[in-house]
């Protein structure tokens, strides 16, 4: 990760990701139809930019862009369980090739001076490639909405709350066992709520306690 100051107050962060994730799996990988396969290795590398500028002495706002991409080893042969090889038709959701491009937009502000907000904007479009199998995922794409808020009642005690939105969608071609070919849309949205409070009541005794929703 580098850093650069522009003028007018402006400050510029560039940086690269690399994410390697490697499996133990065993060479047998049996079941009914055998179709999902897995892979003992992915990599996924990220290449992000962001924009920092003071807005005002009690406003700071950053924009920031990502994209990534994830690819891998080849993927194992199933074996179905009289030994011969499965269909291996289906790339998993999690271990398919992928290009993610992330937008995000982040404000901090601080009214008084024991009290600080943040409020986050995430959006993401992913596009994925099957990686010469026949069903997986085809793309994708999700929003994030957070805000949280931190409060100083003393020196040694503060309080937080927050509260985040979230919702995903999902493209996949897939295959029931008739077998019939259709594409599923598929969508999920969660909401989360939490407040916590943390202290210091002594020098060497510190209490926190959260709860969330």
């Amino acid at each position: 990760e580098a850093g650069y100051r522009l003028p007018s107050g402006f400050h510029l962060t560039g940086g690269v990701d690399l994410n390697i994730t490697e499996r133990a799996v065993p060479y047998w990988l049996g079941g009914a139809l055998a179709s999902v396969t897995t892979r003992e290795k992915t990599e996924e590398t990220t290449l992000r930019l962001k924009l920092r500028r003071s807005l005002s002495e009690t406003v700071n706002g950053s924009v920031a862009y990502a994209h990534g991409n994830r690819n891998g080893s080849d993927y194992l042969t199933t074996v179905l369980n009289n030994g011969t090889t499965g269909s291996n038709l289906l790339s998993p959701l999690h271990l398919a090739d992928r290009d993610r491009d992330l937008l995000r937009l982040a404000v901090d502000w601080t009214p008084t001076e024991p009290l600080s907000l943040q409020f986050t904007v995430d959006t993401t479009k992913d596009q994925y490639s099957h990686g010469g199998r026949s069903f997986g995922p085809n793309s994708g794409r999700s929003q994030l909405y957070s805000a949280d808020a931190s409060y100083a009642f003393t020196d040694k005690w503060r309080g937080t709350l927050w509260l985040s939105r979230n919702e995903t969608r999902a493209n996949q071609v897939t295959q029931t066992s008739t077998p019939v070919t259709w594409t599923a849309d598929l969508r999920d949205r969660g909401d989360a709520l939490g407040i916590g409070v943390r202290g210091k009541p002594t020098r060497k005794l510190e209490l926190g306690a959260d709860l969330q929703r």
